[in-house]
C-alpha cells in the first residue's frame, strides 16, 4: 500500500501516465429499514479521467470532490442501483446514508462497468478524500494501479519505480528488504480463477 504521498512520487516518474489509488472496505447501509452490508472502494479523485468510463447516471468522482477534506458524495454500481434503488433513473441528488453519514449520490455506473480489488466487487464508490486516519494510528494508505505510458515495458518500469518506492517505504517503516513488482492488472484475477477456468474447460 502506498501513502498520499508515495503516490504523488509514483504520478511524478518518467515511465508513469498516471495513478488510481483505492482502497475497500466493508460498510453498512444504516437508512430505512434493518441495516444492508455492502461492499465500497474509496476512489482518489482522479477516477474519472484514469477510469475513461462514462456514466450512465450523473458524473464519476472528480478532483473537486478533494475540496473542504472531501465532499460526501457516492457514486452507485450499476447492480447495486438496480437492487437497492429498482433502477430509478431520477436518483441523482438523493441521499444515501452509509455508516450513519448521508452521502449524495452523484452518478451510476454503467452496466458494463464493476470496480473489483479481488476482496469483491464495489457496491459504491466514495472520494479517497473521505477515508479518516485511526486517532494515533498510521495515515490512509492505497493500493495503486499504474498506467504506463505507451511503449513503456514493464521491466522498464519496474526499474525505474523501485528505488522510488523503496525510498518511502524507508522513510515510513524502516523496512529495507523490499522491492517493486509491476504485473498486468489482469494477473491476479487469473492466479485466482486458473483453476476454475482449467476445470471447466476439462
Amino acid at each position: 500500500t502506498q501513502s498520499k504521498a508515495q503516490m504523488d512520487d509514483l504520478r511524478r516518474a518518467a515511465p508513469v501516465e498516471s495513478v488510481l489509488g483505492f482502497s475497500g472496505s466493508h460498510m453498512e447501509i444504516t437508512s430505512g429499514g434493518l441495516p444492508e452490508d455492502i461492499y465500497g472502494a474509496y476512489l482518489t479523485e482522479n477516477a474519472e479521467t484514469f477510469l475513461n468510463v462514462h456514466p450512465l447516471l450523473g458524473r464519476n468522482i472528480e478532483p473537486s470532490d478533494a475540496e473542504n477534506g472531501g465532499n460526501p458524495v457516492v457514486v452507485l454500481n450499476y447492480r447495486f442501483w438496480q437492487r437497492h434503488f429498482g433502477a430509478d433513473p431520477h436518483i441523482i441528488g438523493r441521499t444515501l446514508e452509509i455508516d450513519r453519514v448521508p452521502y449524495t449520490i452523484i452518478g451510476v455506473m454503467p452496466r458494463s462497468f464493476a470496480f473489483n480489488d479481488i476482496n469483491g466487487v464495489g457496491d459504491v464508490y466514495l472520494p479517497a478524500s473521505l477515508i479518516r486516519s485511526i486517532a494515533n494510528g498510521p495515515a490512509p494508505s492505497y493500493l495503486p494501479w499504474i498506467k504506463l505510458r505507451p511503449h513503456v515495458t514493464v521491466q522498464a518500469a519496474n526499474a525505474a519505480l523501485e528505488p522510488i518506492v523503496l525510498e518511502g517505504k524507508k522513510q515510513h517503516s524502516g523496512a529495507s528488504a523490499w522491492h517493486l513488482a509491476l504485473q498486468p492488472i489482469i494477473e491476479p484475477y487469473r492466479q485466482d480463477l486458473g483453476r476454475t477456468f482449467t476445470l471447466l474447460l476439462a
